[in-house]
């Protein structure tokens, strides 16, 4: 039985990335709401911050099979202790995914806040190239 315990925490812990390496915000709630688009793969030519997401998605796609997987083995536990190792290594990974959530919010936060001040660099820009001018002097509407 101990032996089979074991088995688990090697099975299953040792192929995880540790969530402290995955962001600092890992207790950002918001990162939910802001996983709308993950399901898209990153095309070749994309961002580099598409292809983080991207990245991303695909450990959480990983991580949520071991959490099944570790759901479908704690059914099987033959002891209490199994079955409380279990569930600890499920909230583990459950902690990793709801970082590996927020990182993703994160960067597309980094980059809509990226693509407003490009915009407004463009509209500002536009503005002064643009001027009407009367006798030398800019007209401002």
């Amino acid at each position: 039985m101990a032996n089979d315990i074991s088995r688990i925490t090697m099975n299953t812990v040792s192929n995880v990335p540790a969530a402290s390496t995955v962001s600092k915000s890992a207790s950002n709630t918001e990162s939910k709401t802001a996983s709308t688009n993950e399901s898209k793969s990153a095309p070749a030519g994309s961002s580099g911050a598409q292809q983080k997401i991207a990245a991303l998605q695909h450990q959480i796609k990983q991580l949520t099979k071991k959490l099944k997987d570790l759901g479908a083995s704690a059914a099987n536990a033959q002891s209490e202790d199994e079955r409380k190792l279990i569930k600890q290594q499920q909230q583990m990974i459950q902690a990793q995914i709801q970082a590996l959530y927020a990182e993703i919010a994160r960067i597309q936060k980094e980059e809509a806040e990226k693509t407003a001040m490009e915009a407004a660099s463009r509209t500002t820009s536009q503005k002064t190239e643009n001027k009407e001018k009367k006798d030398g002097v800019d007209i401002y509407v």
